[in-house]
């Protein structure tokens, strides 16, 4: 009986927030989907040497090759830069509002009864977010896949479906840094702002220190860099 009452429980928290937040990441995940699809066919018809004749530094901060071609620059403009930023954003909104956003409103009184512990509904949200993010990657894999070949553009050689769960871990990192960061402090703000300030530190680090020579092996510090080196 008290497992089936925990089990409840969990679906509970589960299901209502999963019910109060799918909207603004079907928003993002199907603008990122059609911005892949006008990406792409953007690219295949414009000279992609303003691109691949930049210098190291400007490719290396920007996340292409030498030998870029239409597909690889529009996954890495759109689901490497756009999409991984966006993806992180709503996360961490997500992950700063579970706990934090419910003390910040009164409402964690709520929650915490009927009985609950902050430890099991902190575990329930981040349920909540792992299967929004998750359900998120499924989508942008399917689009990855099916978007080249509506264009007939070649994706040989690269390996969507890793490069997706690369995103999806990505983000799911910034958004339980919020939601640690919130749940530990109870301030939304705050966690909202250091999971953001590590993003933008992550990315802006990465990019500069690969492209000096001699600091690339700081670049491992950053979390970024463990997305950007899993290039499609």
């Amino acid at each position: 009986r008290h497992l089936n009452g925990t089990v409840l429980m969990y679906a509970s928290v589960l299901t209502k927030t999963v019910r109060d937040r799918w909207r603004g990441v079907t928003i993002g995940t199907v603008s990122l989907a059609a911005l892949l699809y006008f990406g792409m066919m953007a690219y295949q018809d414009i000279d992609l040497s303003i691109y691949t004749d930049l210098g190291p530094a400007f490719q290396s901060l920007i996340g292409i090759g030498a030998d870029a071609d239409a597909a690889s620059l529009a996954y890495n403009a759109i689901y490497s830069t756009y999409g991984a930023i966006i993806l992180a954003g709503i996360a961490i909104a997500m992950g700063s509002a579970f706990i934090a956003g419910e003390e910040r409103k009164g409402t964690i009184g709520l929650l915490l009864g009927n009985p609950r512990s902050r430890t099991q509904v902190t575990v329930a949200k981040a349920g909540a977010m792992l299967l929004l993010i998750a359900a998120a990657g499924l989508a942008l894999w399917a689009a990855g896949i099916a978007t080249p070949a509506a264009l007939d553009v070649s994706v040989q050689g690269m390996d969507v479906a890793a490069f997706t769960l690369h995103l999806i871990v990505s983000t799911l990192f910034y958004g339980f840094l919020a939601l640690a960061v919130g749940a530990w402090t109870g301030r939304t703000g705050l966690a909202a702002g250091v999971s953001a300030g590590v993003l933008m530190l992550s990315f802006l680090a990465v990019g500069i220190l690969q492209a000096i020579e001699g600091a690339q092996d700081w670049a491992r510090l950053f979390p970024w860099y463990y997305f950007s080196d899993s290039d499609p």
